[in-house]
Parts: C-alpha cells; structure tokens; sequence
C-alpha cells in the first residue's frame, strides 16, 4: 500500500544542493562508494537506489558538504553526503556527519529506512530523478534486490501488501497480499501519488489476477524469469511417441513442449512402438501406419498368420468386403 505523506513544515532536512561554503572542503565520492556506504547502513532494494540519487542531489556525493543557509527561511544547518539538518536533527553531533558511514546512518533512520524522503527538500523536486537510472546500476551491482527491469521476478515484502493501479499513480484495480509474487512487465516510471513521489513498477501477477502497477517500495526482486521456449519434435514416419522429461507425458509426433530457454531436458522415444495397418484378406495393406501405445486385447501382432484378424466395421461394410486390422512392432 502507498503511504500518505506528512506535513514537515520546518523539520527540513536540508536544501537544493548543498554546496559547500568553504572550497577547501571538497571530498568527492564515486556512486560506487556512495552506494557501498548507503548498503551498509541498511538501505536495500529501492529504498537504496533512491538513498544514491537524493545524496547526488543534494551533495554531488561531496562528503565534506556542508551548507547553513540554503532554504530561505529555514533554520538549518546541513552536512554531509545527505545533508543532515543539524537544527532539525541536534542528536547528531556536526563533525560526525563529515564521515560517510555516519551520515548514511542518519539519513537511514531520518527516512525511516529509506520509505519516507520527504524531509529532503530535492525529493519535493525532479533533479534527484535525473539519477535514477545511474543509482540502480550501482545498487543492483550490490544488492540482487535491487529490480532491474522486464523479466524480474519479484515478491511483494510490505506487511501491509501492495496496491495494483491501472496506470503509475492511477485508479485502483486490485490488491496483492504479503508474498504475492510475479514478474515485472513494463515501468519504471516516476509519478505523484496523494503528494508523495514514488517509482511504479507494472507486474504481471502470478495468481492470474493479471497485470498493473505497483510501488517499486512494497517490493524487491527475486531473481529473473527465463522466457518459455517451444521445442517441437517431428519423426520420420510421424506419429512415434516421444517425451520430454516425463514418459508419463508422452504425445505422438509431431510433438510440442514449452521448456525454459536455457535449461537441459532429456527427450525418451517410448519403447516399444507398434502401429496399424489395415489389411484385406490376402494381406494387401489397405492404409498407412497410425502409431498406438500398446496393442489391445482384440489386436495381434503382424504378419496375420499368428493370429486371428478382427474385422473393422467401420470401414468392411458395403465398401467391397471386410477389412482387417494387425499391430506391427516399428
């Protein structure tokens, strides 16, 4: 379920881009190390991938950052990799959010571990957006839960479930309990809703509810659905049983099974065959092989004189005499 958000009024945490005052303090990460430090405080799946793009907005992933003045009207004095507010946040002590470890900490517990970025200005904003895709790349190379994109299979992990919506932000179609799985079909997309910014996700369920879209936080990649492949086996006469991995469901050629692109299967004939032909009652065949699973009790194995011949009502009436039917080993 989408959470509603909360006036904050002056607890902002920090400012647009928090440059330092002092152009001696510059202490540059890379997304890399800034995605390490964020993972390690805590941040997982998409709440980490917006952890690393709002410290690209408000810092530049300076870590020596540190801004007193950058909201008109507002108290704050922001420091660090996520600008933590020091007015809003005095538990904290200044110097101790210069270290990136700490900071990502704070910033952890400030956004509720990562589902409530309201407190930072930029994310009532669009510059920490343009991060977006740079910061999943980062985090999905530290975190497989991290969704990447079509193909994911995914769990839904809020306790609460998660709400289906006809489009990003839209009417709601459905709801998927805590657990419901599926696979990512489409998305992401950014939308606005009831005032809160999240990213959207469309999934195609596997309770067969069908697909819609769903907020990337109440869920977390499983790993990645292989697409099914058909494998269509024919035989030379057609009509020979075959199976794939299971005797039990064998099918005559030509055959068709859907099988995972990428997996290893073991195709069995199933032996022995036997097929019918049709005979008269000098023995000129009448008909072309049809393939049978076994002979029956009415039936015999060819050549006709080791057994008796059962006529073939069907086709001996009115057509010119009777015909009869044999089994034959392939």
């Amino acid at each position: 379920m989408e959470k509603r958000s909360l006036a904050i009024g002056p607890l902002i945490v920090a400012g647009f881009l928090a440059i330092a005052s002092n152009a001696d303090c510059q202490n540059y990460l890379s997304v890399k190390q800034v995605a390490q430090y964020a993972y390690s405080s805590g941040f997982n799946a998409g709440g980490l991938v917006n952890a690393i793009s709002i410290a690209w907005a408000e810092s530049e992933f300076n870590a020596d950052a540190w801004c007193d003045a950058c909201v008109s009207g507002v108290a704050e004095g922001s420091r660090g990799l996520w600008q933590i507010n020091i007015n809003a946040h005095p538990e904290y002590a200044p110097v101790d959010l210069f270290d990136p470890a700490n900071n990502a900490n704070a910033a952890r517990t400030i956004s509720a571990e990562g589902t409530d970025w309201a407190p930072w200005s930029t994310f009532g904003g669009s510059a920490w957006q343009n991060y977006l895709s740079t910061a999943r790349i980062a985090a999905s190379s530290i975190d497989s839960r991290v969704v990447t994109g079509n193909a994911d299979a995914i769990e839904v992990t809020w306790p609460g479930g998660a709400n289906v919506r006809s489009t990003p932000a839209g009417s709601l179609v459905g709801g998927e309990s805590y657990g419901s799985t599926g696979t990512v079909v489409g998305g992401p997309i950014v939308a606005v809703y009831q005032g809160y910014t999240y990213t959207w996700w469309r999934i195609e369920w596997n309770d067969g509810s069908g697909t819609g879209w769903s907020v990337e936080d109440a869920i977390v990649r499983t790993g990645t659905v292989q697409p099914a492949v058909q494998i269509t086996l024919s035989t030379s006469p057609s009509g020979l049983y075959v199976a794939v991995d299971n005797q039990s469901q064998a099918a005559a050629t030509p055959a068709t099974f859907n099988r995972t692109s990428g997996s290893s299967h073991t195709i069995t004939a199933i032996s022995p065959q036997t097929s019918r032909r049709r005979y008269d009652q000098r023995g000129t065949v009448l008909s072309n092989p049809v393939a049978v699973s076994g002979a029956g009790p009415d039936s015999c194995i060819f050549p006709a004189s080791l057994c008796l011949p059962r006529r073939d009502d069907s086709e001996g009436r009115g057509r010119g005499g009777a015909k009869w039917e044999f089994l034959e080993n392939r």
